[in-house]
């Protein structure tokens, strides 16, 4: 069903049912968003575009390459504390998340995983379409996150994405 690196198996189908949960988050999220009755409060359609992306990119990684696949749920941090933090607390925290770990995390994963070393993870009939999906995964989330950032300082817009 998947390709994957020589090594345990158990550790792939973890990192594969890793990726599932993610994608089943992003559905239930994006169903709130778009359908349930607190949809008007909690959709954004940077957001929704934002997870249909990453929704696509994971699912065709996940079936590729799962282990890559969870080394990016770590931007996930960003989401950890909403339900603990409001108001500038949130703020803050989603700023420090952006500049600490987000931003360094997508810069580290376009410098670090060049062709060569993907190249090593896929057979060679998926080699350039993985590449290609991996560097627009991680552009796609060095632009959502810089977007995020620019917002979170602009006195117009910083309210909708950085405040509950």
């Amino acid at each position: 069903m998947h390709r994957h690196l020589d090594g345990d198996d158990r550790l792939v189908s973890l990192a594969f049912a890793n990726c599932m949960l993610f994608i089943g988050y992003l559905l239930w999220d994006m169903y709130h968003m778009t359908l349930s009755k607190n949809h008007a409060a909690l959709y954004r359609f940077d957001l929704l575009v934002h997870h249909v992306v990453v929704m696509t990119c994971y699912l065709f990684l996940s079936l590729l390459v799962p282990l890559l696949g969870t080394r990016l749920l770590i931007a996930e941090y960003l989401s950890l504390m909403n339900a603990r933090l409001h108001g500038s607390y949130l703020r803050q925290y989603r700023i420090f998340v952006l500049v600490a770990i987000r931003i360094p995390m997508w810069i580290y994963f376009i410098f670090h995983y060049n062709p060569r070393y993907l190249s090593q993870y896929v057979s060679h009939d998926n080699t350039l379409t993985t590449q290609m999906v991996t560097y627009a995964s991680y552009l796609f989330g060095l632009g959502y996150d810089s977007s995020l950032l620019l917002r979170a300082f602009s006195p117009v817009h910083h309210q909708a994405v950085f405040e509950d």
